[in-house]
Parts: structure tokens; C-alpha cells; sequence
């Protein structure tokens, strides 16, 4: 009976400590979403920066869509693993081409919605 007894006391301190456990970790976890995104924003919803795209890439605060490309289609085949390159520098050059993409898209939409239309960071046109 004491042996039984002992078991139960043992298992219910081992389910209690899980579960200050689980709300402290829970709590950890939200407290680092929250800093990350004060801190960066898109970080935080595991998309790359555009400022930390801009110096994969190796751009200043310039650039236009046929430079990503060719930037990209350079650093992505030097990357290459095949070529004794990076597989992890080939993938952050992918995502880095991703999110100034999206960012030029971002500004052409708004460009075109107050009426820049042409002179946009569409096709052709820098990206301020």
C-alpha cells in the first residue's frame, strides 16, 4: 500500500512540474515573438529582413528588378553544391532574391494605387 501510495505522490509532482514547466517555456516563447518582432517585424514570422536581403545581395537602398535577378542567377550558381558551393548560402540567397522581390512588388502596388504608376520600383524602375 506505502509502495503504491509513493508512486502516486511521485507521479503527481512529475505532472506538476510539467506543467509549470510548460507555462513558464509557453511563456518564454511569447515573450520572444514579441521581442523579435519589436525588433524586425518580418523576423519574427520567419521571413527575411529586407535590409538583411539588400546585404546578402549587396545592395545599398537602390535597385531595381533586373539587377535582383541577375545578382541572384550569379550568387545562386556560385553557391551551387554541385560546384563545392553552400547549400545554407544558396538558401539565403534564395530568400534574400524572395523578399526584395516582394518588397518591389509591395512599393509598385502602392506606387501604382497614389497614381506613380511608371516611375515606380516596378520593372525598370529603383527601388528607393
Amino acid at each position: 500500500i506505502n509502495l503504491t501510495m509513493a508512486g502516486r505522490l511521485i507521479l503527481q509532482l512529475i505532472v506538476a512540474g510539467g506543467s509549470v514547466f510548460g507555462r513558464a517555456f509557453i511563456d518564454a516563447w511569447r515573450q520572444a515573438g514579441i521581442k523579435a518582432a519589436e525588433k524586425g517585424g518580418e523576423a519574427a514570422f520567419g521571413r527575411m529582413s529586407v535590409d538583411e536581403a539588400r546585404k546578402i545581395l549587396g545592395f545599398g537602398t537602390r535597385y531595381n528588378q533586373s539587377e535582383v535577378s541577375a545578382k541572384y542567377n550569379r550568387m545562386f550558381s556560385v553557391n551551387d553544391p554541385a560546384k563545392g558551393g553552400s547549400f545554407y548560402l544558396q538558401s539565403k540567397v534564395y530568400r534574400a532574391r524572395e523578399a526584395l522581390e516582394a518588397e518591389l512588388a509591395q512599393s509598385a502596388s502602392k506606387a501604382s494605387r497614389s497614381g506613380g504608376g511608371a516611375g515606380g520600383a516596378g520593372a525598370g524602375g529603383a527601388h528607393p
